[in-house]
């Protein structure tokens, strides 16, 4: 029996504050959807007739329904109205859509969306309920590879990366001009003999010049059976090159299963003067102990920009996660603007200290040990 049919829903709602937390603020646009009437006819009319005459106040398209309400004869129908047009900026597909469709249908619809819609900006796909679809990873990214104006991309469904799955999405994410923001929190993989190599996926994604937010993670069934099978594997250095990205604000990893050694790497990475990541979020990681903790406490000493950490600690690990804490509230007001910039008076940020600490000694005593020259005349 694959993966994909065991049991998994006592998993996904015991998860489902981190699988289904949103994206932060202003980090996915909203997609407004095309109203249409309970007909085929009438959607038909609204949507494919609009989109063959490239109406100019069509830009933003949702297909939430089967692919028989939007058709009158045949699947090319659709696939011809896509043709030519240049006023579709925003995409969503809907569950009820993509699951009336075949692989290759489907496979079709990204192409033809990738090299028709040349002006497509954001592209999400379905929503979070318990159905388990699976969009295939060289399939999305095709249409990835199609859309160079594409600068936001969410998958709320299982994404394939098994066999070349993998490989082929990695190839169309590498050094792609415009992508932003990506969110595909369920990468499903059916174990075999061997653990997927996820590094492809994250190597290639480090190269995309204007990256500011990543969410990436493990569908449900992938992530329950990630002890026993060891399903996939990520490298210290495929982490690293996604830390020292200049350009990422924002990343999550959603139990991949991480260690001390991966939480180490990314700790050196942090400590460089690449990184200006300021959301680190990383739940369902559970093997983190305390040598994690203290590598992420001696980043935060040079690391003046990370502001957000989330993680698991053992209870053997809570005193460093509390001075970890101390440091993050630190660089939330202000550390770096006030030790960096030089239009920031000493006076200005000791009257920081006063309004923002004066209740908290430990943050002022960890501020003023690691920066004497604060209170130096």
């Amino acid at each position: 029996m694959s993966l994909l049919h065991r049991s998994v829903f006592h998993r996904r709602e015991k998860n489902k504050k981190s699988h289904d937390r949103p994206l932060p603020p202003r980090q996915i646009l909203p997609v407004s959807s095309i109203q249409a009437g309970a007909h085929g006819g009438q959607i038909s009319d609204l949507v494919v007739d609009r989109l063959k005459r490239n109406d100019p106040e069509l830009t933003r398209l949702t297909l939430d329904r089967a692919l028989d309400c939007y058709v009158r004869q045949s699947f090319k129908e659709l696939l011809e109205a896509f043709c030519g047009n240049a006023m579709v900026q925003a995409v969503h597909l809907g569950p009820y859509f993509y699951g009336s469709l075949t692989d290759a249908q489907l496979a079709d619809v990204f192409k033809a969306m990738g090299a028709a819609f040349v002006n497509l900006e954001v592209l999400t796909i379905g929503t979070l309920e318990r159905t388990y679809t699976v969009i295939p990873g060289a399939s999305l990214g095709q249409l990835v590879k199609s859309a160079h104006k594409l600068n936001i991309l969410r998958v709320e469904r299982f994404v394939s990366v098994s066999n070349d799955d993998l490989q082929m999405l990695a190839n169309c994410f590498k050094r792609h001009p415009s992508l932003q923001r990506i969110s595909i929190p369920f990468l499903h993989y059916e174990g075999g003999e061997e653990p997927q190599n996820m590094d492809p996926l994250f190597t290639a994604i480090a190269t995309l010049p204007k990256l500011e937010s990543l969410q990436i993670g493990l569908s449900p069934p992938c992530y329950d059976q990630l002890h026993e099978y060891s399903l996939c594997s990520l490298s210290t250095f495929a982490l690293s090159s996604i830390i020292t990205s200049k350009t990422l604000t924002w990343f999550a990893l959603h139990h991949f299963d991480l260690s001390d050694v991966h939480v180490m790497a990314m700790a050196t990475s942090l400590a460089s003067d690449s990184s200006r990541l300021r959301i680190l979020d990383l739940p369902g990681n559970r093997k983190v102990t305390t040598l994690g903790w203290q590598s992420l406490l001696s980043a935060l000493q040079q690391n003046c920009y990370l502001e957000t950490i989330e993680l698991y600690a053992p209870r053997e690990a809570q005193s460093t996660r509390r001075a970890v804490y101390v440091h993050l509230r630190l660089n939330r007001n202000g550390r770096r603007l006030a030790l960096r910039d030089e239009l920031i008076s000493k006076r200005e940020w000791l009257d920081t200290i006063g309004n923002s600490y004066s209740n908290d000694l430990l943050a002022v005593y960890v501020l003023l040990r690691d920066n004497p020259s604060i209170c130096c005349p």
